[in-house]
């Protein structure tokens, strides 16, 4: 079992590998907004939740068993976690930096676009936490059952990070117009989410 001091650091560890990974891409330290990465984090980790209950949900219907299961801190059957608004707020932090760097280096992209990065980088950054948790503590931090992607994630996940990434790309749009108001909704929701319906 994984204790919570080590959540903690393995989180503030990605967090900067996550920060200065995007100084890299834009040759400088992104700056930050704090009303703008509050609604990033909290809108993203409750869309993010809310995906991973839906779809692992509908999967397990369609084809009689989960997509994946969550073996640190399961919730909801094992289809999210408590860990999960965390790695999700991480994936939030990480695209509120990117869209900034991005909209500076290609300012004219388009929504399907950031869409379809989303997708790829969403795969390869589970890829990224599950390897590097595995590599610490020997455990997976979700388990696909596809063994496409050794049990890390799965190229079947795709077509669902499309969608996602497309639906979280129109949606931050509409939270940025009041950051702080839809920042302490998505809180609630994460919060009503998880420890009111579990």
């Amino acid at each position: 079992m994984t204790n919570n001091a080590y959540l903690i650091w393995f989180s503030l560890v990605w967090i900067i590998i996550l920060y200065f990974f995007n100084a890299l891409i834009g040759h400088r330290l992104p700056s930050i907004e704090p009303k703008k990465l509050f609604v990033y984090v909290a809108g993203v980790a409750l869309l993010g939740v809310l995906g991973e209950i839906t779809i692992d949900s509908i999967y397990k219907l369609a084809f009689g068993s989960p997509f994946w299961l969550y073996r640190i801190l399961p919730a909801h059957h094992a289809f999210t976690s408590f860990y999960s608004p965390v790695l999700w707020g991480m994936f939030g932090f990480y695209l509120y930096i990117f869209h900034g760097t991005l909209s500076k280096l290609r300012p004219a992209i388009k929504d399907w676009q950031l869409a379809c990065i989303f997708a790829f980088e969403a795969v390869l950054l589970e890829i990224a936490f599950n390897l590097s948790h595995i590599l610490v503590t020997g455990d997976y931090v979700f388990y696909y059952l596809p063994a496409d992607l050794w049990h890390l994630t799965s190229l079947i996940a795709l077509p669902f990070y499309f969608v996602g990434g497309y639906v979280i790309v129109l949606t931050m749009k509409r939270f940025l117009k009041d950051p702080i108001f839809f920042g302490i909704l998505s809180s609630v929701g994460i919060l009503t989410l998880l420890f009111f319906t579990n």
